[in-house]
């Protein structure tokens, strides 16, 4: 089914992507798909109008992994690659640490980077281990709605349906398999643009890498793309130096599969760093903590930076290439009370890898509290936010959009940090009756009265926890496709 309530106004966004990695070939119809014989496994895990929440994304990444999940039933192979056409600004702890877990065992993580023409971090792809993908032209330039920044790490063609620069009466987006009509629908194809199709570009490329060299793992995957190895460089910056636009370069098809056969022959695997863990949480407390940075195919660590003032690290017991263990710490002085994330970043001779921080400054108080509260209308079947609204601690509000008549939890929390999360550390949460007691109640009628529901501060208490989410991670309020 499509996406919305009539199929007429479906975009049929998932077909569409898959279209781009694996469309039949040599059939005389439509377009070819990058990886001509590849098989394409879609998991579906947001429903109607693009609705849903992080928690049933991640069903869909474990279903896909081969891990346990909420169907109780796993594929008969786990996916090589998967690819996210999808994502928002909220970020999940619970999320980052599946992706770090997929990682792991082997399977190539890609997203799209967003089409927010900003560069607000937009989640999964900006989880450290996932492959983040801008969007460009027909020209080689940015597309105008991708988004950049410090996470993307890799560019591909994502088009623009707002031009035609090569007059052949089209839009210049991309072309790929979709529907048309009402249902029954009839086949069809469609120019889309975004960040959704510059990605199946990368994971269809990533297929052919993978037939070529089958031992193929994300850290040489990694270790290639910031080696200049699989793009072209869009900047003339040099092909190992990355940049917030295009990441380490445009996607070369050729070149990437040039690598990939020659590492099958035996090819030296490129020099590459990794940390672990690669994310920390401070909480309001805790000032320091400590990393290991390990090194393979030569790499080494000759520098080290930070992405805000307030975040230093130092060599605690490093060897002579720089590898080893290093002191992360915080300091709080002078800072707003609130949610703060940066980076610690490791580098070396073509070679690149972070550690996410997070910390929280001050605890937030109930007495005169006076931020936004937003509230959120959580259906009881799904588990998933079908409304948020937005009011001031102690008023009434109005319920400004169609609510069809359904059992409803109704969860509260502020936005501090204002990633489009509540409930994160430092930021108050509550529910009804209580934020550990959800109560399904039906909206039928033109009033409710509530009563007064108590705000409480996390992590004692996170109402992720009654909506079956992972222990520890926030509720996301918006969700989108990209």
């Amino acid at each position: 089914p499509g996406d919305r309530r009539t199929a007429l106004s479906s975009s049929f966004h998932g077909t569409h992507v898959a279209g781009t990695i694996g469309a039949d070939t040599n059939n005389g119809q439509g377009g070819s798909g990058v990886a001509w014989d590849v098989t394409v496994m879609p998991v579906r895990a947001l429903g109607r109008g693009g609705a849903g929440s992080t928690f049933d994304i991640n069903q869909g990444i474990r279903w896909a992994a081969g891990l346990e999940n909420d169907t109780g039933t796993v594929p008969g192979r786990a996916a090589d690659i998967m690819n996210l056409s999808l994502g928002g600004p909220g970020y999940s702890v619970a999320q980052e640490a599946l992706i770090n877990e997929v990682y792991e065992m082997g399977i190539l993580f890609i997203a799209s980077a967003g089409n927010e023409d900003n560069d607000i971090l937009q989640y999964p792809a900006s989880y450290d281990r996932a492959i983040s993908v801008s969007a460009t032209t027909i020209t080689d330039r940015l597309a105008p709605y991708s988004s950049f920044g410090a996470m993307v790490d890799i560019a591909a063609p994502g088009g623009d349906t707002g031009k035609d620069l090569n007059g052949d009466g089209y839009g210049d987006g991309i072309l790929s398999n979709n529907f048309l009509g009402l249902e029954p629908t009839t086949p069809d194809y469609e120019f889309f643009n975004g960040t959704s199709m510059a990605a199946p570009h990368v994971a269809g490329v990533a297929a052919l890498m993978k037939a070529e060299y089958p031992d193929m793992t994300p850290a040489e995957f990694e270790a290639a793309l910031e080696a200049g190895l699989l793009t072209v460089d869009l900047m003339e910056d040099g092909p190992t130096v990355r940049n917030d636009s295009f990441g380490y370069g445009r996607l070369d098809a050729l070149k990437a599969l040039q690598w990939a056969r020659e590492m099958a022959g035996g090819g030296e695997p490129p020099a590459a760093l990794s940390v672990m863990p690669n994310s920390l949480d401070l909480g309001s407390a805790e000032t320091t903590s400590v990393v290991n940075v390990s090194g393979s195919g030569g790499g080494v660590v000759d520098s080290v930076s930070t992405s805000q003032p307030w975040l230093t690290a130092s060599a605690s017991d490093t060897d002579s290439n720089g590898l080893g263990t290093y002191l992360v710490e915080v300091d709080r002085a002078g800072l707003a009370t609130g949610a703060y994330r940066g980076n610690v970043i490791f580098s070396g001779p073509g070679v690149q890898t972070r550690v996410n921080v997070n910390m929280a400054v001050g605890e937030t108080v109930v007495d005169g509290y006076s931020a936004t509260v937003y509230v959120v209308f959580v259906d009881t079947m799904t588990t998933r936010p079908i409304a948020t609204f937005s009011v001031a601690p102690g008023t009434t509000y109005a319920i400004n959009q169609e609510m069809l008549p359904a059992d409803y939890a109704l969860v509260f929390g502020t936005d501090l940090d204002n990633d489009q999360l509540i409930c994160d550390g430092g930021e108050m949460c509550g529910g009804f009756q209580r934020l550990t007691d959800l109560r399904p109640f039906e909206v039928d009628s033109a009033s409710l009265d509530l009563g007064t529901i108590p705000l409480v501060s996390p992590p004692t208490v996170r109402p992720a926890d009654s909506l079956g989410e992972s222990p520890g991670s926030a509720v996301q309020v918006f969700s989108r496709e990209h």
